[in-house]
């Protein structure tokens, strides 16, 4: 068998002439047509036979049939040709080769399930113990692949391949082997805690919840942890493994256990004496209680005191200094000192004074020295 890639030689004899001329070889890839013609050979004419030959190189992609022919062309004119010969070619790149996939890092005992797939819809399952192997031979030349190995639980213990999905590529004629290593894993366990809430995801990947989730990752690997807030919470930081608030990152080589911290967030509020209103005092911008812009609530509540008579001004005071007192000695009986702005109230206030106690009494003597003083016209007859 031909195969391409290589270099063929292509031998003719020229005998039984005694006219010198010139021989060659002439070669191509469909019978009767000839693309190529080596190195011609010169002839004497006292030679009775001759042998001559041309080196043909094949492209290591080229599949198909060669076809040549010997050819002497005679110093004094006419061609003579030889009978056509043909060879078949095989391309290199589809030449057969072996795979051998093999296991390691498991305990004894424990067995492999290792799916691989490559050219040619080749797709086979091994199922292979610990420190053993299988061997395939005559399998296409290319690129054999173990996806996404399966963990191997082994008693108490689980393990698993690094990498995930170990691959080897089998050359034109030769051989690889397609190694699925394991370690053992670790446990990590993720919870959430507080009043908010959000993920927590792994890479690699594992880790993808929100309340509690657990996963395994190869002893020593390296593992960092990323918390996501939900909406409306923020994170807090992070607990056990971990510290701080920035991602978590740290190399697994025992059980171990994350905690991450949400908590709602708050909104703080502040405004000026009309909050409560909509405004804050003393901006220009502000539309007070009267419709007034450039005044606030609060300012335009003060302006209106202002205005008021001097006696209504001096209840007010007194008012407040009685409720200050109450709050301060407990206060009188409900109702027994009172002030109004009429005169038939401020009689009504006599009245009670008998019943409020001696402090509540003196109180109530106090606020009517004030409405004395106060401009006595201004209160309704």
């Amino acid at each position: 068998m031909f195969r391409s890639g290589g270099t063929y030689r292509a031998t003719a004899n020229i005998y039984n002439y005694s006219v010198a001329g010139s021989a060659s070889i002439d070669w191509g890839t469909a019978s009767g047509t000839y693309t190529n013609t080596s190195a011609a050979l010169a002839i004497p004419a006292t030679v009775a036979s001759e042998q001559m030959f041309a080196d043909l190189t094949l492209n290591a992609s080229f599949s198909g049939t060669i076809y040549w022919r010997a050819k002497f062309a005679a110093t004094g004119g006419g061609t003579v040709y030889g009978a056509e010969q043909s060879f078949v070619a095989t391309s290199a790149t589809a030449l057969p080769g072996s795979l051998s996939v093999v296991v390691s890092g498991l305990p004894t005992g424990a067995t492999a399930t290792i799916p691989v797939t490559g050219p040619s819809n080749f797709s086979q399952t091994f199922h292979i113990g610990a420190n053993q192997g299988q061997t395939l031979s005559d399998v296409p030349p290319g690129l054999y692949q173990a996806s996404a190995l399966p963990d191997v639980v082994a008693g108490t213990s689980t393990y698993l391949a690094r990498p995930a999905s170990p691959s080897a590529s089998v050359p034109p004629g030769g051989s690889a082997t397609l190694t699925a290593s394991y370690k053992i894993g670790r446990k990590l366990a993720v919870s959430s805690s507080g009043t908010g809430s959000g993920q927590i995801k792994s890479a690699p990947s594992g880790i993808s919840c929100g309340t509690a989730c657990s996963a395994y990752f190869a002893d020593s690997e390296t593992v960092t942890l990323s918390a996501l807030p939900a909406v409306g919470s923020t994170f807090t930081g992070w607990g056990g493994a971990c510290t701080g608030t920035g991602a978590c990152t740290f190399s697994i080589k025992a059980n171990s256990t994350v905690t991450a911290s949400f908590e709602l967030e708050t909104v703080s509020m502040t405004g000026g004496d009309s909050a409560g209103a909509g405004g804050s005092a003393g901006d220009s911008n502000d539309i007070d209680n009267a419709g007034q812009p450039g005044m606030s609530a609060g300012r335009h509540d003060q302006r209106r005191r202002q205005r008021q008579p001097q006696w209504r001004r001096a209840l007010r005071r007194h008012r407040t200094r009685r409720r200050d007192d109450r709050r301060r000695r407990g206060g009188c009986k409900r109702g027994a000192v009172e002030l109004f702005a009429t005169r038939q109230q401020r009689w009504r206030l006599q009245r009670r004074r008998r019943w409020s106690g001696a402090w509540c009494g003196a109180r109530a003597r106090r606020a009517g020295a004030v409405l004395a003083r106060a401009a006595t016209p201004e209160l309704a007859p």
